[in-house]
Order: structure tokens, then sequence, then C-alpha cells
């Protein structure tokens, strides 16, 4: 702080802050008064010899009538160490100090003699900082060098880091293990991979509203689909190794998925009405799988055209998951009219349709839709004809561990397929 024709006395001795000998207290007899605590730039003399002065600022104590004492000039370069007697106190503007206000005040760190709501650049960061009295809050980034600053925020989302780049970098964090609650907002980073194949429930706890993060799948889990976590589709969704979603917090503990991109680049939700898979012919061996079936899908339709296995094997249709085809656990059977005569074969290892001989070719359809989200039960009716007079009729149940996304077509033994073909709906 500056004023004008102020003048104290002071027989301190030492290099002490001085007491001033003003009546008021120091500083405070005139038009301009100064606050408690404020800086002031002073110009020290000793009355009986100036050749010996000290220029400096200092925080004055308005109650006890001192000043404390920072060196900026003085006829030693040195406090001066004062013997007794008598010293003239200026309150004037120091040289060096209107050449650092010409200069913005600009160093590596912010001059002492600052009162709060002073602005000063940093000459080592390029930051425009503004001292609110007792922190420096940086506020704008400056051209001090070829470097160009770009504005960072933590993951808090309370202060702004400004660095040297060439553009705007987001952070890959640390990995984070699932869990039913798989909190992927705990540390920095907003690009996270998920281990682990535990199903999640909850992404946890952002720091605040409006908080995103992307997040790759390293494994094979569920998603469950909920009141906070809100899925593509309103239903669960299986990974793979390679999905990545962006997740974006509604609130601090609802959490939207915003996109979700499948590794094998299916939709995560079909695109409305009934999607068609690719033909598979069956004219040679074993199995016809079916992958890739998008998470969110209640009704799958099996067709047949033509089908044929060279022994008397029955064709089976085997659901799985994440984790793989199952083999086993189904309650199905499958009947046939055989002229006047009928028969039925049952079977645990897969929806049948049952093979009257080994000269039979099989068209038709089996419709297997999702009866129970909460337990992946799936279960599967269907009539086909064949080249004889056979006529089918099936059904079955099957719960499956996690979402279906996938499906076979094989046969009960070791037959092969030797002709037609078939296909999946979905929807």
């Amino acid at each position: 702080m500056f004023a004008a024709k102020i003048k104290e006395t002071t027989t301190t001795t030492g290099t002490g802050a001085y007491t001033l000998a003003g009546a008021q207290g120091g500083f405070r007899a005139y038009a301009v008064p100064f606050a408690n605590g404020a800086p002031v730039a002073y110009h020290a003399v000793n009355a009986s010899d100036p050749s010996q002065w000290e220029d400096g600022w200092g925080l004055l104590d308005t109650s006890a009538g001192t000043i404390t004492r920072n060196l900026q000039e003085s006829s030693t370069g040195s406090l001066i160490n004062w013997s007794s007697g008598t010293k003239y106190i200026f309150c004037q503007p120091m040289a060096s100090v209107l050449a650092a206000l010409l200069a913005n005040h600009i160093g590596t760190s912010r001059a002492g003699y600052l009162p709060a709501g002073a602005i000063w650049p940093h000459s080592g960061d390029s930051l425009l900082n503004y001292y609110n009295g007792s922190a420096d809050v940086p506020l704008l980034p400056l051209a001090l060098g070829s470097a160009r600053q770009v504005l960072r925020v933590n993951d808090a989302g309370d202060a702004p880091i400004w660095g040297n780049d060439d553009g705007l970098n987001e952070s890959l964090g640390s990995n984070v293990a699932s869990a039913a609650t798989t909190d992927i907002w705990a540390d920095g980073g907003k690009t996270k991979h998920v281990t682990g194949t535990t199903t999640i429930t909850s992404l946890g706890t952002a720091a605040q509203a409006g908080a995103r993060r992307l997040v790759v799948f390293d494994g094979a889990l569920t998603l469950t689909n909920g009141a906070n976590l809100i899925l593509p589709g309103g239903a669960d969704i299986a990974t793979a190794a390679g999905d990545v979603m962006e997740v974006l917090a509604e609130t601090t503990t609802q959490h939207r998925v915003t996109r979700y991109m499948k590794a094998d680049g299916t939709a995560v939700v079909a695109a409305g009405g009934l999607q068609i898979g690719a033909v598979q012919a069956t004219t040679s061996g074993t199995a016809k799988d079916f992958t890739g079936i998008p998470a969110g899908t209640r009704q799958i339709v099996v067709s047949f055209n033509e089908v044929s296995l060279d022994g008397s094997d029955n064709i089976l249709v085997q659901i799985g998951d994440s984790g793989g085809l199952e083999t086993s656990a189904y309650l199905a059977t499958a009947g046939s009219i055989v002229s006047t005569a009928t028969g039925a074969v049952s079977s645990t290892a897969g929806f049948v349709i049952r093979t009257v001989a080994g000269t039979q070719v099989t068209s038709g359809s089996m419709m297997l839709t999702l009866l129970d989200p909460a337990t992946n039960t799936w279960v599967a009716s269907g009539t086909a004809k064949s080249n004889t007079t056979t006529v089918q009729v099936l059904g079955g149940s099957k719960a499956l561990s996690a979402e279906l996304d996938r499906l076979r077509i094989t046969r009960s033994g070791s037959d092969s397929f030797d002709a037609g073909s078939v296909n999946i709906l979905y929807q």
C-alpha cells in the first residue's frame, strides 16, 4: 500500500521489525488510513547519517504500531543492523516495486507485498494468478513460450490445472476389478479398464453429476440393468473382452450408459423388429454356430430348410451365454407322427427335433422365447415336417447362467450334416 506525505520515526535497533513512534500507532493519522495487516512499502533512513538507508516492504500491525521488514534494497545490500538513534520511515513507492508493477509483478512466486485481490503472472508455468488473501487461484494461461497452455480439471472437479501441451489429453486410470459395485470413479483417469468376470449392478459414486467415464472390459461379465445402472434398451448386457462403454453420471449414484460398442461390431440393441442372421449351409460339419446375439434379445426363431444328417441322430439346438454353450440340464421333448403311428424322444443336451430315419429331411422352425430375464430361462416350441409323412411337435425349457448371446445347431451323436441350410431371426 502506498500513500503520499507519510513520515514516521523509529528508534528501533538491530534487524527486527520497526516500532513506529507516531502518536496514532503508525501510518494511521493521515487522510488515507492503513488496514491492519496491510503491506506497506517503506524507505528508512538514519536521521543523523542519510548515507545509511533501507528500502523494503512489511506488514503493518496497527495495534502494536509495528512494520515487519522485507528487504528490497539498502545501502549495505542487506537489512540494516541499526544502532541507537532516530530513523525516519517514509511510506513511498520503491523503484523496484514500481518496476515490478510495470512488469505486472511477474515472477516464479507471488511477491509478498501484493495484497488480496492482486493478479500476477507466473513466469515458470505461464499462469495468470489471482491472490485471494490466502492462496493463489489460477485464472488463465499466458502465451509465454512456444507451448500452448491447456486446462485440465481433476477428478473431483474442483481444481483447474494448467500445463504445457499441444492438446488436451485425458489420462488412463488404474484398472478396476469387477464387483457388484464396481467403482469406476475412485481415482484419476477418464478411461478405465474393468477386469474379472463378476456381475456388476452398480458403478459406485461419482464426484459430481455430469461426470463421464470411458470403460473398457477385459473379460466376460454381466452388466445388470437397474434404476442406478441404466443400460441401452433397458436390458442386461453380456460383455466381452474389448467391449467399450461410455458412462454419464446423471446424479452421483445414478449412471446411464450413453454408448456401448461391442468388440465384434454387433449392435448391443437391435435396431427394431426382427433381425436376421447369416444363412449357414448344413451340407457338412457337425455344428452350426450363431454368435454375437445382442443383449436384450427376447425371442429367437430357428429356421430349418431341408436339413439332413448322414445318420439317424436327432437334431439339437443348444443355447449359451458369455461362459459358453450349455450342453446339459435341458428339459426338451419332440414328438413325431408317422402316418398313423406316434413316437417321442426326450433330451437333456439341447432342444430336440426327432429323427425317424437316416433319410429324413427336416424343414420348419423352432421358436425360443425368454420367459424370465432374472433367471435367463428360455422356453422352446415348434413344428417341422420331413420329406416323408413325418410331422414334428416339440417343446422344452432351459435356464442359462447369464444372458443368452449364442446358439448352436448340432446333433445328438456323431453324425454329420449332409444337406440343407439354417438361419435365425431374433428381436
